[in-house]
Order: structure tokens, then sequence, then C-alpha cells
């Protein structure tokens, strides 16, 4: 007891209240201070005493009050030696008594009092502490959902955010990756250049062809630097959605670390073991912030989240709409130079086919002319011996002697005969000429053609064996350059998906969400999307969205029945007409020469069956019967005919004279069904009878095609 009062005179003495601002008077710093000391010790015990009357003011009860341990040691005293002579006398006595009784009962009366009023100050105190301490818990609960509430909104912005910027990055990854894949198509176009500047002599015409590849190469420098700006944008936005990220991380710490601590601080009452006195805390700190900074700290950096986070949508988004721009303009310039391409192999083709058919007319008609030639030459070879037998005439005629040297019709005509054939010898020489010059026009006409087809040829091996080959090639690798598996890749359903549900269906374009490889059967994982039906997922259904229903027998039958008509119609991209042989032999792992090992054959015959087409499932002949027998009609003749014999019988055994219609209906009855039953086994027979002279003429037409 006297340890917890020397403690509490401790706290007293050297505690200073500061009140909080609302307790503060108006006038001034409100600051009480105890100064006073407690000492343990006995005040009422003296060494001496006395009897003496005091020779000064009694100073017991102040130096008490102030706390002193030594009050007594201070009164005056004398010690006794004799006996006092002095006496009272009754009245005085009396009035003692009455005095000390009144002043009993008075100083009762104040002690009695002060009693009372100490005792409503307990209880006011008590309540008043009560009641504040009962507030300060309630805003303390306050205070703890305000910061819960902040906390959960943190916390919810915080994986929008972290989602956000893992999906912003697989968008910076697919830019990278179709920027990576602009690079082989920009080469083969700089290629395709490179190689048609090979081109010589006529052909090397600045055509659609290298206009359109020019244009080609632009667009996708073009398209590059936009994606390096994108990508850029991408980077910025990325760093600006991890700032925002970094700010919501550090307040949520506070907010935990503020949640723990007012959570304890909540949970403490009066008998917690961990309370203590802190003087020091009992004041407002200078550093510390009012509640709307400390709201609008929280809703700013969630605002920023949200802002960032929702740029980061659109630029998502704008990347989407940018790839699948690029994609289609890129798809379009590559078929446009491809058809420019065909159409130029095409005119080449077609002016080379009509070169070699001129150069074959060409030859022909040189050989023509070289027969020309050889027979004008020998025409005019044979011209000199009809010359010389002239001559040798006319000179033997002027031989003749006198008289007989006579200007005769002969002589006329041998002269007239060599005329005629020197006329003919310089037309043929004429000809001769000319055959000659036409011949040598004709043969440098060939070398003409023969060039210009070389420069054809040169041109097609150019356009067409090295150019088209590697943009095939190109075009052959369509899952990593302009096939839509890949560009899909980089235009995804999810990203769009959540585009849509965070802009609130601004960007509502469809994407597929595919990684751009082909499956088993050569096709892109964009072709399996498109064609592929959804897919039961165990509980749930078809790609998780609901939770499946058991389908029936012939519900599962039909539908699976669908599936695989869904499945006979989807295209396969086939190559095997375009790769090599050894490629052909690697991909059946087997080799032209030595062919397959009995034991590979056994087993390729074991996985795929028979390379046979599988006929079709056919109905026996007795079903078919049976079916057209007791089906649809005649079925309800049938039941007819059952129904009025049954009746009749009934009217037998209940009427004496029973009506005999529905016996007459029911004969009717049978006698149709009978007339269908004959027909159908007419009908049947015939059937059978034109099946076996099919057959019979499928077999003699065999013998035919074997005979033959």
């Amino acid at each position: 007891m006297t340890q917890s009062f020397v403690e509490t005179a401790k706290f007293l003495s050297s505690s200073t209240f500061d009140p909080p601002p609302y307790l503060r008077p108006p006038g001034g710093p409100y600051e009480t201070t105890y100064t006073a000391s407690f000492q343990t010790g006995r005040p009422y015990t003296s060494p001496h005493y006395s009897l003496r009357p005091l020779s000064r003011s009694f100073e017991f009860p102040s130096k008490i009050l102030n706390g002193s341990s030594t009050g007594l040691e201070h009164l005056p005293y004398t010690a006794v030696t004799q006996r006092s002579i002095h006496k009272y006398s009754p009245q005085q006595w009396r009035t003692s008594n009455v005095l000390n009784v009144c002043s009993g009962e008075k100083e009762r009366a104040t002690a009695e009092r002060l009693r009372d009023e100490c005792s409503r100050l307990r209880t006011e105190t008590a309540l008043l502490t009560h009641r504040t301490q009962t507030d300060v818990n309630k805003k303390l609960e306050h205070r703890i959902h305000d910061i819960t509430y902040w906390k959960t909104e943190l916390e919810k912005q915080h994986s929008e955010t972290v989602a956000e910027i893992k999906a912003l990055q697989a968008f910076i990854g697919r830019l990278e990756k179709a920027l990576a894949a602009t690079e082989r198509p920009l080469n083969v176009s700089k290629q395709c250049l490179d190689y048609r500047e090979r081109r010589v002599k006529i052909d090397l015409v600045h055509d659609n062809v290298e206009a359109h590849i020019s244009k080609e190469v632009e667009m996708i420098e073009n398209v590059r630097a936009l994606l390096k700006k994108t990508m850029d944008q991408a980077h910025e936005q990325l760093w600006l959605l991890r700032s925002a990220k970094t700010l919501l991380e550090k307040d949520l710490g506070d907010k935990y670390g503020s949640l723990g601590i007012d959570g304890k601080c909540s949970t403490m009452n009066n008998f917690s073991k961990d309370i203590h006195f802190a003087p020091h805390s009992v004041t407002i700190q200078q550093h510390s912030f009012t509640p709307d900074e400390w709201e609008a700290y929280s809703s700013e950096n969630i605002a920023k989240a949200e802002r960032e986070r929702k740029a980061s949508v659109a630029l998502r988004s704008e990347i989407n709409g940018i790839l699948m721009q690029t994609y289609v303009d890129l798809r379009n310039i590559f078929e446009t130079v491809n058809n420019e391409f065909s159409k130029r192999i095409e005119e080449t083709l077609t002016a080379k086919r009509s070169l070699e058919k001129e150069l074959a007319r060409v030859m022909d008609e040189i050989a023509s002319m070289e027969n020309n030639v050889r027979d004008l030459r020998q025409a005019i070879s044979d011209k000199e011996n009809p010359l010389k037998v002239a001559h040798t005439r006319l000179d033997k005629r002027s031989l003749r002697p006198n008289v007989e040297l006579c200007r005769d019709p002969v002589q006329y005509r041998l002269v007239g005969e060599v005329g005629e054939i020197n006329v003919s010898i310089d037309r043929l020489r004429m000809r001769l000429a000319e055959a000659e010059a036409s011949l040598m026009a004709l043969l440098r006409n060939k070398e003409r053609l023969e060039d210009d087809i070389e420069v054809k040829t040169n041109s097609l091996f150019i356009d067409r064996d090295q150019c088209m080959v590697i943009r095939q090639q190109k075009a052959k690798n369509r899952g990593k350059l302009f096939s839509t598996g890949f560009w899909s890749e980089l235009i995804s359903r999810e990203s769009m998906a959540e585009n849509k549900e965070l802009l609130g269906g601004l960007y509502v374009q469809e994407q597929y969400d595919v990684d751009g490889t082909p499956d088993s059967f050569g096709r892109s994982q964009s072709y399996r999307v498109a064609t592929t039906p959804l897919v039961d997922n165990g509980a749930n259904g078809k790609d998780g969205d609901k939770p499946a229903k058991k389908l029936s027998k012939s519900k599962a039958k039909k539908r699976e029945k669908k599936e695989n008509l869904e499945d006979l119609k989807k295209e396969l991209e086939i190559d095997w007409h375009t790769i090599t042989l050894d490629e052909v032999c690697s991909r059946l792992e087997t080799n032209t020469e030595t062919g397959l090992t009995k034991e590979q054959a056994a087993e390729n015959l074991k996985r795929d069956g028979p390379n046979s087409l599988t006929p079709p499932p056919t109905t026996p002949e007795w079903v078919k019967f049976c079916r057209q027998l007791f089906g649809g009609f005649a079925m309800l003749l049938w039941v007819g005919a059952i129904l009025c014999f049954i009746a009749f019988g009934i009217l037998v055994a209940t009427e004496e004279e029973p009506s005999k219609d529905n016996l007459y209906l029911g004969i009717v009855f049978d006698c149709c069904c009978d007339c269908d039953r004959n027909l159908l086994i007419l009908s049947r027979s015939q059937e059978f009878s034109n099946h076996g002279g099919l057959q019979k003429f499928g077999s003699s037409r065999g013998t035919c095609y074997a005979w033959w």
C-alpha cells in the first residue's frame, strides 16, 4: 500500500498534464504540474514531548500538507519540569466542553459533507471515465472500419493494377514478337528488289511489281516504326502503372500497420496486462495529418492507379487496333505484290512464248529461205547450159559461108533466147540477192529473238524461281508471319474482353486467343478456334461458362454425329505438293530406294488401317421389308382391321343379332393390307431381279474390261 502511494506521488510530482485542444481554456495554456513529493516516514512521532505553551505559530499542518516528513521536528516545545499552578473555572471548563462538542459537530458535519461530495465525485468521475472510454472505443471501431474500407479498396485496386501490369507486359511481348516478325518480310522484300536489279537490257524496267515492292518495303518500315513507337508508349505506361502500384503497396503497408495498432488498442480494457503510463504520448504529434488529408491521400492513390489502369486499357485496345490494322495492311500489300508478280510472270511467259513461237517461225522461214537461195543458185546454174547451147549455136551459125549467113528466124530466135536467158539469170540473181538479204535479216532477227528469249528467261528465273520462291517460303510460314494464327496471338480475345468490360463496350472487336502454332493436322490455332465446337470441361459447361447438363444417349449421339460432320467440313493445309522428295521421305520415315520394312509396314497398317474407303452402313433387306410392311399407313390399316374385328367380336358376344359393319370394314382393311403386301412383294422381287442383273452386267463389264 505504501509503495503504491509512493509511486502515485512520484508520478504526480513529475507529470505534466497537457489536455487536448478542445479542453484547453481560451485564455492561454492550461498546464497542471504536480510538484508535491512524498516521503515515507512517521510525521506524528517526535523524540521530545513538552507541555509548555507554544511560543510561535503552529506550523505542523502546513508542513504536513507540503509533504514534509519532519514537520513535527520544528515544533517548539519546553520540557515540563514543574506542575502548572494556573487553574480554570468550571464555567470555562463547561464552555470548553461545549466549544469542543460544537467544534466536533461542525467538523463532523463538514467531514460528512466532504464524504458525500467525494462519493459523488467518485461516481461522477467513474461515469465520465466510462463514457469517455466507451466513446474512444466507438471511435476506434469507426476508425478500424474506415481503415478496413480503404484497405479493401486499395487491395482491389492493387490486384487490378497487378493484373493490368501483367496484361500490358503480355501486350509488350506481342509487340516485340510483331516487330521481330516484320524483320523477315522486310528482308525478303529488299532481297526481291536486289534480285530484280539483276535483270538485263529491255527487261530492266520500273514496272508495277517494283513499284509495289518499294511500297511494301516502305509500309513495313512504317509499321516497324509504329510498333517501336507504340512499344515505347507501352513501356512508359508500364512504368506509370508500376509507380501507382508502389504507392498502393506503401499505402497498404501503412494501412496494415495502423489497422494492427488500432485493432490492438480496441481490444484493450482496464484489466489488460500490457497497459502502462506514457505521459510523453499525451499530446498531438506535429507531423500528424487530419482525417480529410488521410482520406484524400488514399483516394488520390486509388484515383491515380485507376487513371493509369484505364490509360493502359485504352493503350492495349489501341495496340490491338494497331496490330489488326498492320496485319490487314501487310497482308493486303503482300497479296498485292504476289498478284503483281503473278501478272508480271504471266506477261513475261506470254511474251516468251510469243517470242519462241516467232523464233520457231523464223527458223522455219530461215530454212525455207536457205532452200530458196539454194534453189535460186541452182536455177542460175541450170541456166548456164542453155545459155552455153545458145551461145554455141550462134557461134556455130556465125561460121556459115557466104549467103548462107542469113538472118533467118533461127538466128533471131537464138539471139532472143540468149537475151531471155540473160534476163532470166539477171532476175534470178536479183532475187538471189534479195533472198540472201532476207536470209541475213532473218538470221539477225533470229539472234535478236534468241537474245530476247534469254532476257525473258533470266527475268522469269528472277521473278518466278527466286523472288516467288522466297515469298512462298514466307507464305508457307504463315503461323509466324502473316497468318491469322500469329497475329491472332498478338490480338487476344481475353484482352479485348477486358477492354470491353472496363471501357463499357467501347472496343467490341472479336479476336482469337491462340498461340499461332499449327496442330497435328497442320491447321493454325486460329482455324481451330473458328471451327472447333466448345467442349465441356468437367463440371463446368462449354469453356467453363456454365455447368454442363448430362445429355441423353440420343442427344449425345446426335451431337457426336454433328461434330463428326463439322470435322469433315474442315479444310486442311496440305503442303505435300510443295515440299521436296527428301522432305516427303523424312516425314514418312522411308526412302525411295529400300522403302519400308515389313515391320514398319505392319505397324503403319495397324496404326492407320488399310488404304481403302469405308463402305456406308447398309440395312438388311428383311428390315427394309418389315419397315415397309408394318410402317406408316400400312400400320394404320393393320390397327384399324384388328380394332374392327375386336369390335365385331364384342358385338357377337353381347347381342343376338349383331351388326356386321365392323366385320365388313375389317375385311376391307385386311384386303387393303393384303394388296399392299402383294405390291410390296412384287416391288421387292423386281428390285432383287434388277440388282442381280446389274451385278451380272457389272461382272460382264469387268470381264470385257479385262479382255480389253
